[in-house]
C-alpha cells in the first residue's frame, strides 16, 4: 500500500485547539494512533456526504410538510401520557387550533410531541 505524508496546519483558534486536544487524546476514543483517527473521522464524513440522499428533509421543512399535508388541522398537545376516555368523547363537530409554525428553536419539541402519538 502506497503511504502519503499530508501535513495539517491547526491555527489558533477555539476550534483548531478542541481538533488539537481530541487527536491528541485519540486513545480515549478508542483509536491505536492519531493517524487512525484522522482517517476514519474523514472516511465517515466523506461516506455520509456521498450517502446523503436527496430524499432527506431537515426537520423544519418536515415538519412543514406534516402540518401542510394535514391542512393545517393539527393541534401540539404536550403534557400527560395518560389517557383520558372522557378527553376522547365529543359531543359535536371538533375545531383545530392552528399551531404555531414550527422555528429551529422548537423544531425538536414539535417532531417529538409529533411522534408521540
Amino acid at each position: 500500500m502506497k503511504s502519503f505524508a499530508k501535513t495539517i496546519r491547526f491555527y489558533d483558534t477555539h476550534k483548531d485547539q478542541v481538533a488539537i486536544k481530541a487527536i491528541s487524546n485519540y486513545a480515549e476514543y478508542g483509536f491505536s494512533s492519531a493517524n487512525e483517527m484522522v482517517v476514519t473521522a474523514l472516511y465517515e464524513l466523506a461516506e455520509r456526504h456521498n450517502n446523503h440522499s436527496s430524499n432527506e428533509l431537515p426537520l423544519d421543512e418536515l415538519a412543514d410538510k406534516i402540518v401542510a399535508r394535514l391542512g393545517g388541522n393539527i393541534t401540539i398537545v404536550s403534557g400527560t401520557t395518560e389517557a383520558n376516555p372522557s378527553s376522547c368523547v365529543s359531543s359535536g363537530p371538533e375545531t383545530w387550533d392552528t399551531p404555531e409554525p414550527a422555528t429551529d428553536e422548537n423544531i425538536s419539541d414539535v417532531m417529538a410531541d409529533i411522534l408521540s402519538f
